[in-house]
């Protein structure tokens, strides 16, 4: 069948034929069987059939006909035995001659033995046996008798009628298997063809031999042989054929001899209508019943007319049967209702008057269909004249094709039966509606789109549409609609659009399938309810994107994009196995929690991996309790890196002039009562002089350093040391100034000043002190150079001794790394989009200097050479993603990116070779459409312009893309809006704003659209707020009839490609089990479930070099930056308390650690502390060094707070998340939250609270106290 609907034309299906018929599948999905009252092809043993062919061959035994319905064998001389016809039951019968025969002269399918001179025996094959003709050349000379033996085998008996005709019996039991009808002659007269009137009987008598043989006896009238008028020669026919046949014969006035064997059929008249001529066709027609008969066309092929006019011929179908003894007297009546009859006019074989012989094809579909359906009984058709009319005559083939016949001796010339008809699809069965539950005949649905289905199936394995019928309960018809084609036997499927359907009511539906011709029964009806509270919630949907990392360490990371349908949080579990299946680290190897639509990532723990070895890992996502699938098994090799050449550094001295050195007494009280001022002394003094305790202050001038420099050491050296009172061995450190101080300060002012964290600790004598870190923010102006304060270790202590260097041998040395350009960017992917390409790519690993990249520049290349297009990418605010547009689709592009900071340009990184393509299923213009669609019909829901899924569905124009979408996220926006409402709160509006999209296929069956999504609340207090700032990739299923949207992933974490150094830690969240539990003596603000804290507002420190202020302000002005790390919103915190309030980093006493929960620091955006980037670590080092008084009411927050936030449901008891308050108010709706790591960057702490199930959330008031 799809092949004739592939081709548009009739495809013959072997596998239905036979030896009557042969089928043919039709590009409608009709089949047409060509059904001939005779046999047409002969079966052959491997299965397959061949056409009959009457033809003889020569075979060891005789002649043969090549392909004959019966097996016959016509004697090749040297016997009494002319002709041989075997039965299908395998009884044999033949004719013979009296004497032995001569080798015959063989001509097509005819056999002619010279048996005398005068005297001839012809031997024909025909379709259902054959005929023996004896043929008197001239005119005898005495009376002919002739005698032609039967050949029977013994199962076989001969019995004589009385009209003449000889009947071959079976003895057992019974049946006459073959007959020869009573026997005629006729001459040469009429040109070989003879009408009947113009045959003459011949006397026969049925005799037996004296061996017993039958024979039979034929004795012509020698009145009409010896006749002048007897045109010689003179054919005496004595037919044998099988019974086996019964498909057409004709009868004429006063018939008395069937022609059953007959090779032709006549109509009509050939003498004036004193004889007129009826013939009667029928056909097995039992594969039919049943079916739905299309049409039905007649061929007859008519090699006779006496006219080129055409004429009618009238067909009805008969009231009675025929068979093979029909003659005049016994023939069945025609049904001569107008309904029922046809007339066609046409003639063909008038060769003289220039119609040649040929078929004509008549539609006789009203009969054939009134005896398929039973509308009229089923006994043949019966040819003949228009009534009344005696002027002509017409002669077609039979169905017995006679090999000596000049025309009917092929089986291609019989009568066929062409009837295209179709099987009535099957009823439909199975019906479901889904999602839900169907149990006997009821059901329950859990959406008010449910999805209808059931088997639709059809005989003819035509593809069926389906149409569904949807009623309510008392059977009104509320929604019909046809689904798609599908192949027979299969399942069709069927969403309810929205808006017909309400929760907690009863409906039910029906089905019935359509093949392009016929609709099938309607099943019976199923019932169900809507019941959505009984909507269980989704699994997870698998993990995308799944990448290892940071391969060339021993602690790679393994990664992949979590989504589900709803919830805001999804846990991922990773197993791992090393090369020979063995699990590593435990089943799973470890559970995570990640945002809905980011990048999971676990570390592997140090360990369990070996430098050389290949290990794979799965993972898969999980959210309700329910699990996606793994995802594919990952392959990594851990390859660490061999080493690298040393970068070449410069080392600067700065001494003399550039330090500014002072020296001075700390004591409170040492100068007349009062503190002691510094002097710019020759001699520095540390340490103690009996009871007077000295520090001194040294502070460097950097401006010999080139800006962005990499400090790679910094020593601060004294000069040759003295002793301060007696000689005693001494150790000295150094601190660093958190606020200024000159050389003429007091003493008490520098010890205040100084940070009570050493940098570094060395021998007073000589006396060499790492400042590294100092120096390095110095110089990147992360902290201002205050200058550094040099004390004796043993300050505090009753030592009264101490050490003295000359100011003129200090000196700071400082070995750095020139700045210069970045390295070239890595990883450069590009994917195709609609007529562009979107491109992402690392950023270089090293910067060339202390800083950032500044800006990326991308371009794309046609043929590698030519320019097709460019832009320039913001670092700061586009990150590492560009969207190129302009270019051709199909046509082949590189894609080079290159980073430049002021320090110069990179080289260039490239991407393979890749060709833009358009999206499968939409356009870019209307993908974006459906996604503000979807967008809107979100809000709404918050809004209260929708009341429900359904109704925001069907107010979108493209609603069915996102209605999965939208009802799983249903009671969790309508609980927000809830919630809301419970706190007097909610949203008056809410736009959402969507730019630089891009669309393209995402495989075979997906597609993908990439948009930056920006929007804006008011509430309904009158605020107003940037609700959402995020680049996404929305991913539509294109494999039913409209895209359907089945994932929201965030853009960077899909479009992420992992460094295979240890850098790539920056690029994903990690989630590391080996982070400190929650800092101690944490108290809450908020747990879900629990009542607001009230209260009033209690007294915070503050600290002068600190500003909450700052820290405000400072978020405000970058919270829409792009984020800086792939989990950035600590980073965010700690730069909005560093770089806005003032707030000093913390270095470590000795080494500069980065899990240190004593320190908090940032050198560059692969190098800072846990402390700095992570939220638990933070929480630590704030409650470690007593920086941090937990808020518990409302009243006590105040701009410049840091909100933590501990999600429930991700496997740990870790917090999860910062942000920076830069709004308070008397209410959680009106506490207005900066964060990053979030799409919702401007926000309120009431949506933060509605937005997370089981969130716990913290506010730190942060007060330095390290420094």
């Amino acid at each position: 069948m799809s092949k004739a609907a592939d081709t548009g034309e009739p495809v013959r299906i072997e596998g239905l034929d036979d030896e009557y018929s042969t089928t043919f599948a039709n590009p409608d999905g009709t089949l047409t069987t060509q059904i001939s009252e005779g046999q047409q092809r002969v079966a052959n043993s491997d299965g397959t059939y061949s056409a009959v062919d009457l033809r003889l061959k020569h075979s060891a035994a005789g002649w043969v006909p090549r392909k004959s319905p019966v097996r016959l064998r016509i004697s090749g001389g040297g016997s009494r035995t002319a002709v041989t016809m075997t039965q299908s039951d395998g009884s044999k019968v033949g004719v013979g001659w009296p004497s032995k025969l001569p080798a015959p002269k063989i001509r097509g399918g005819v056999a002619t033995f010279r048996v005398t001179a005068t005297e001839r025996l012809v031997v024909s094959t025909t379709a259902t046996g054959f005929t023996a003709h004896v043929v008197l050349t001239e005119r005898p000379t005495k009376r002919v008798s002739l005698t032609l033996p039967l050949v029977l085998d013994d199962s076989l008996k001969a019995h004589q009628s009385t009209d003449g005709a000889i009947a071959l019996r079976s003895k057992v039991p019974g049946a006459t298997v073959a007959s020869a009808h009573q026997f005629t002659m006729w001459d040469s007269a009429h040109g070989g063809e003879p009408l009947p009137d113009a045959e003459h009987k011949v006397a026969t008598t049925l005799t037996k031999a004296a061996d017993g043989t039958p024979r039979m006896q034929l004795r012509p009238s020698m009145k009409f042989l010896d006749s002048p008028h007897t045109v010689y020669p003179v054919t005496i026919d004595p037919d044998i054929s099988s019974l086996s046949r019964n498909g057409d014969t004709y009868v004429y006035t006063g018939s008395t001899t069937p022609e059953i064997s007959n090779y032709r059929l006549m109509v009509g008249t050939f003498d004036g209508g004193t004889t007129n001529y009826r013939s009667y066709l029928n056909w097995k027609l039992d594969a039919l019943q049943g079916k739905h008969v299309v049409s039905a066309n007649l061929k007859l092929y008519q090699y006779d007319a006496n006219t080129c006019t055409p004429q009618p011929t009238s067909i009805h179908p008969l009231n009675g049967n025929f068979s093979g003894s029909t003659v005049w007297s016994n023939k069945p009546a025609a049904d001569y209702t107008g309904s029922w009859w046809i007339s066609d006019s046409f003639n063909h074989g008038d060769e003289t008057d220039g119609c040649s012989n040929s078929s004509e094809t008549i539609d006789i579909t009203k009969i054939i269909k009134g005896w398929v359906d039973g509308t009229h009984a089923q006994h043949g058709i019966q040819l003949n004249n228009a009534d009344g009319d005696y002027t002509y005559g017409k002669r077609f083939c039979s169905m017995n094709p006679d090999s000596s016949h000049s025309v009917c001796y092929t089986s291609t010339r019989e009568p066929t039966l062409a009837v295209t008809y179709n099987t009535l699809p099957a009823k439909p069965s199975g019906l479901q509606a889904t999602p839900g539950s169907t149990s006997g005949s009821a059901s329950y649905v859990t959406s008010t789109t449910p999805a209808l289905s059931a088997l639709v199936n059809d005989a003819d394995s035509n593809s069926l549409t389906p149409q569904f019928s949807v009623a309510n309960s008392s059977g009104t018809v509320l929604a019909t609609g046809s689904a798609a084609s599908v192949a027979a036997g299969s399942k069709a499927t069927w969403s309810v659009p929205a808006g017909v359907l309400s929760d907690k009511t009863t409906y039910k539906f029906r089905v019935r399938g359509y093949d392009g011709t016929d609709y099938s029964d309607w099943s019976g009806w199923l019932s169900f309810a809507v019941d959505t509270s009984k909507a269980p919630k989704p699994a997870a949907d698998l993990p995308t994107a799944p990448q290892t990392g940071a391969t060339q360490t021993l602690t790679p990371i393994l990664s992949g994009v979590v989504s589900a349908p709803s919830g805001n949080l999804v846990q991922a579990d990773f197993l791992l196995y090393d090369s020979g299946g063995a699990a590593l680290g435990g089943a799973p190897l470890a559970t995570v929690g990640a945002d809905n639509g980011a990048r999971a990532a676990v570390q592997v723990p140090v360990g369990l991996l070996s430098d050389g070895a290949t290990y794979t890992w799965k993972m898969r996502a999980c959210s309700n309790n329910l699990c996606s699938g793994y995802t594919a098994p990952q392959t990594f090799t851990v390859r660490l890196p061999q080493s690298t050449t040393a970068p070449t550094t410069t080392t600067k001295v700065i001494t003399g002039s550039a330090l500014t050195q002072a020296t001075v007494d700390t004591g409170a009280s040492d100068c007349s009562g009062a503190a002691c001022t510094g002097s710019a002394a020759a001699t520095l003094k540390v340490g103690a002089s009996g009871t007077t305790h000295w520090r001194s202050y040294i502070r460097p001038d950097l401006s010999a350093l080139p800006a962005g420099a990499q400090i790679t050491s910094a020593t601060l050296s004294m000069g040759t040391a003295a002793c301060l009172g007696s000689c005693e061995a001494h150790d000295v450190e150094v601190h660093p100034l958190n606020t200024d101080w000159s050389s003429t300060g007091t003493g008490t002012d520098l010890v205040a000043a100084a940070s009570g964290d050493t940098l570094d600790l060395s021998a007073a004598d000589p006396a060499a002190l790492d400042v590294t870190s100092a120096v390095q923010l110095w110089l990147d102006g992360s902290n201002p150079d205050q200058g550094l304060a040099v004390q004796a270790a043993d300050e505090g202590s009753d030592t009264t001794t101490g050490t003295t260097y000359p100011a003129s041998g200090t000196k700071l040395t400082v070995t750095y790394i020139a700045p210069g350009a970045p390295d070239a960017p890595t990883a450069v992917i590009a994917t195709p989009t609609a007529s562009g390409l979107l491109v992402n790519w690392n950023a270089p690993e090293n910067t060339g200097y202390s800083g950032d990249i500044s800006s990326y520049q991308v371009t794309a290349y046609a043929a590698g050479t030519t320019q097709a297009a460019q832009v320039e990418v913001d670092a700061a605010t586009g990150g590492t993603t560009a969207v190129l547009t302009g270019l051709t689709n199909g046509t082949g592009y590189t894609v080079t990116v290159t980073a430049t900071t002021d320090n110069g340009t990179s080289a260039a990184a490239t991407s393979a070779l890749t060709k833009p393509a358009a999206p499968h299923s939409k356009s870019t213009t209307a993908y974006q459409s459906i996604v503000q669609q979807y967008l809107d019909a979100r809000s709404g829901l918050l809004t209260g312009t929708y009341a429900s899924a359904d109704a925001a569905v069907s107010a979108k124009a493209d609603g069915a893309s996102f209605s999965a979408q939208l009802h799983t996220e249903e009671d969790d926006l309508l609980a927000e809006k809830a919630h809301d409402a419970g706190d007097g709160l909610g949203y008056s509006a809410i736009t959402a704003t969507l730019s630089g999209t891009a669309t393209g296929p995402l495989g075979t069956g997906s597609d993908l659209v990439y948009t930056h999504h920006t929007g804006a609340a008011t509430m309904t207090d009158g605020t107003a707020q940037d609700e959402e700032n995020a680049f996404e990739v929305y991913i539509f299923d294109t494999s039913g009839t409209v895209p359907v949207l089945s994932q929201i992933l965030s853009a960077d974490d899909f479009l992420t490609s992992l460094s295979a150094s240890g850098n790539a830690a920056a690029q994903v969240a990690l989630d590391d089990d080996t982070t400190d539990a929650a800092a101690p003596a944490m108290d809450a603000f908020y747990t879900d479930g629990d009542p607001l804290p009230t209260g009033t507002a209690s007294s915070t420190a503050g600290y002068a070099s600190f500003t909450r202020s700052g820290v405000a302000n400072w978020a405000s002005k970058h919270y829409n930056d792009k984020d800086e790390l792939r989990t950035d919103c600590t980073n965010f915190a700690s730069k909005a308390l560093n770089r806005g309030g003032g707030a000093h980093m913390e270095y470590g006493s000795i080494l500069d650690v980065t899990r240190s929960p004593w320190q908090w620091w940032r050198k560059s955006k692969s190098n800072m502390t846990y402390s700095w980037s992570a939220a638990n670590n933070f929480a630590h080092f704030m409650a470690n060094e007593d920086s941090v008084t937990w808020v518990r009411k409302i009243s006590d927050i105040v701009p410049g707070d840091i909100m933590l936030l501990e999600y429930a449901g991700d496997g740990d008891s870790n917090l999860d998340h910062a942000g920076v308050i830069y709004y308070a108010g008397s209410t959680t709706g009106s506490v207005l939250v900066y964060q990053h790591s979030s799409k919702y960057r401007n926000t309120t702490l009431s949506a933060i609270m509605k937005r997370r199930k089981g969130v716990t959330v913290y506010v730190a008031h942060i007060t330095p106290h390290w420094y």
